[in-house]
């Protein structure tokens, strides 16, 4: 049983409600989805609007959504701890998370939804937010592959719209959120005009690299056939949507490494200077860091995310002797609401960095590590503290984020010992797992 959540201030921990909310202007807006509205049926018998519905047929898709942040967009513990606040606009936020009319509990007037479909709730940002709209009083299936209902049902397959720039236009509608709901709340999701604005905007989009693409073999076409896509039946497509790369459960790290996605990121470090020699004196020790392969600005989205760089010096026998950090982020405060300062990697930038240790004594390795940081440790402590406001079925858990929740993955990771001049990188696989083994905020 949990026990009540103690009477702090609403605000006594730095608590951002930044989810991305799609406004209600959108819902005026043609060919998008009216959000508080019901989902008509589909227009097609035998066809329905849950993801396990889709995995009947796209089993390779929906086994990638399953194991993606879509799926976890309305269960996600930060979510859940964020809209239990006193006064947080949830309802505005459901939009996101759960954006079919039928996956909401209560219309806009208050009373019972008829339509309401529990199961469907669950799925968060499922299948038919992106692939199913209205038109005519029915809901239609849009996609990238042409289906006429000659063929439809005959070979197993539906009717599909074929409507590509309404598929690339569904993550604006999420990802690019900008509103000052009270004086504390506000949501700032600016990502889809940093990559409009930048080097990237006239010839890439979201799914240029969120939806990965790859060279159709003889085997895919016979184990993956329904990647393959009628503008371009060279490629197939994969549905994880990675993004930052900080998973919403510590068993879905596993499964980021079946995509190619990596960090946006490049670390280099540079030649290490002492000023006398490395028992004695002062070290210098510069790190490039450059965004090259993301076309917003790293990190983007959440404001509360940062990128931590950590270097530590370590003794013979591995104890830490002193550490530096630089912070790569957005800074806010919250009482009022307001952006303090902003030094996020532009597209293609490149910064460096130099971490400057007055004495080294003793030392013998360098420890170099850098961090995708979702949420911080006061954050996660107040979020426990006030799990007692939440949804009781996600209570139990969000007081225990810290062992359920991963708060942050590991970027890079370089080791150097100074004696026998030996420096060891670890691959991605080996940062996968470590980031799995940890537990709370990196310390």
């Amino acid at each position: 049983m949990n026990s009540p959540a103690p009477n702090l201030p609403f605000f006594s921990a730095p608590a951002l409600f930044a989810f991305p909310v799609a406004l209600l202007l959108f819902s005026c807006q043609e060919s998008r989805p009216a959000f508080f509205n019901m989902q008509p049926p589909l227009s097609q018998p035998g066809t329905g609007l849950k993801a396990s519905d889709c995995g009947a047929c796209h089993q390779n898709q929906y086994r990638d959504w399953q194991h993606s942040t879509h799926a976890a967009a309305y269960t996600d513990l930060q979510f859940q701890s964020e809209i239990s606040k006193p006064g947080a606009p949830k309802e505005l936020c459901k939009n996101c998370h759960i954006p079919l009319g039928n996956q909401r509990e209560s219309l806009t007037d208050g009373k019972a939804n008829p339509t309401f479909d529990a199961a469907l709730q669950q799925e968060g940002v499922t299948c038919a937010a992106c692939h199913v709209r209205t038109e005519n009083g029915h809901s239609v299936i849009v996609g990238s592959q042409t289906s006429t209902a000659a063929t439809a049902g005959k070979s197993g397959t539906h009717v599909v719209v074929v409507d590509r720039a309404y598929l690339l236009g569904r993550c604006e509608s999420c990802h690019q959120a900008n509103a000052r709901f009270t004086e504390h709340y506000v949501c700032s999701f600016n990502t889809a005009q940093e990559l409009r604005s930048g080097p990237f905007g006239k010839t890439h989009t979201c799914v240029s690299c969120h939806l990965e693409t790859g060279t159709i073999t003889e085997n895919a076409i016979k184990t993956e056939p329904d990647r393959i896509t009628a503008a371009d039946p060279g490629r197939f497509t994969r549905h994880v949507f990675p993004g930052g790369g900080v998973p919403k459960r510590f068993d879905l790290f596993p499964y980021l490494l079946t995509v190619r996605h990596d960090t946006a990121l490049d670390f280099e470090l540079g030649k290490i200077v002492f000023s006398q020699s490395y028992r004695s004196g002062q070290i210098q020790i510069p790190v490039q860091i450059r965004n090259a392969r993301a076309g917003h600005s790293v990190p983007t989205a959440d404001p509360e995310r940062f990128v931590l760089v950590r270097v530590r010096l370590l003794d013979e026998r591995n104890g830490e002797l002193t550490r530096q950090e630089y912070r790569i982020g957005q800074v806010w405060q919250w009482e009022p609401a307001k952006k303090l300062s902003d030094n996020r990697l532009a597209p293609l930038e490149s910064r460096r960095h130099v971490f400057i240790f007055k004495s080294t004594q003793s030392v013998r390795f360098i420890e170099l590590t850098a961090y995708h940081v979702r949420l911080t440790k006061e954050n996660g402590r107040y979020m426990q503290a006030t799990a007692g406001m939440a949804d009781p079925a996600f209570q139990k858990d969000i007081a225990a984020i810290d062992r359920l929740y991963p708060f942050a993955a590991i970027l890079w990771s370089r080791r150097l010992d100074l004696v026998n001049g030996s420096s060891i990188e670890k691959d991605r696989v080996e940062r996968n797992r470590e980031s799995v083994r940890l537990r709370g905020y990196p310390e």
